[in-house]
């Protein structure tokens, strides 16, 4: 009986752990709205049709930039330099079209942003390091 246990205790761990590995890999794959940042800007800096016009391009280039550095085989800390002057470099090209007080909740916006990117990433674990497993081994049958 213990060992028929063992079993269907084995057997639903295993289950459940597929589907969370599957759950995450249809994640990586879903893809990204592309005009959300635009829309995000459009609501929260009140953009107008001209500045939507002037900035849309903007955007996109420095999405496809963006995409083009972490698609790289660069180190990580690399990486994260070169990513942090493509949007100083947005940030200025954006400034033209943007009134100061613009300019000033869009800071804020990527500032906020960047800290909570910040946060995730140093909660994930170095690639190579082993996860530690909690479970400890079943004692006797």
């Amino acid at each position: 009986m213990k060992s028929f246990l063992k079993l269907a205790l084995v057997l639903l761990i295993s289950v459940v752990s597929l589907n969370v590995f599957a759950q995450s890999e249809a994640a990586k794959d879903k893809p990204k709205n592309p005009n959300a940042l635009m829309e995000r800007l459009t609501e929260r800096l009140e953009l107008s049709d001209e500045q939507q016009t002037q900035i849309k391009p903007i955007l996109e280039k420095y999405r496809t930039e963006v995409r083009t550095l972490k698609e790289s085989e660069m180190e990580r800390a690399q990486k994260m330099t070169q990513m942090e002057s493509l949007m100083a470099a947005q940030k200025q090209e954006l400034a033209e079209f943007l009134t100061p007080i613009q300019l000033e909740k869009y800071t804020g916006m990527m500032m906020h942003r960047a800290a909570k990117a910040k946060k995730h990433h140093e909660r994930k674990r170095p690639q190579g390091e082993k996860r530690q497993h909690r479970m400890q081994p079943a004692s006797g049958n």
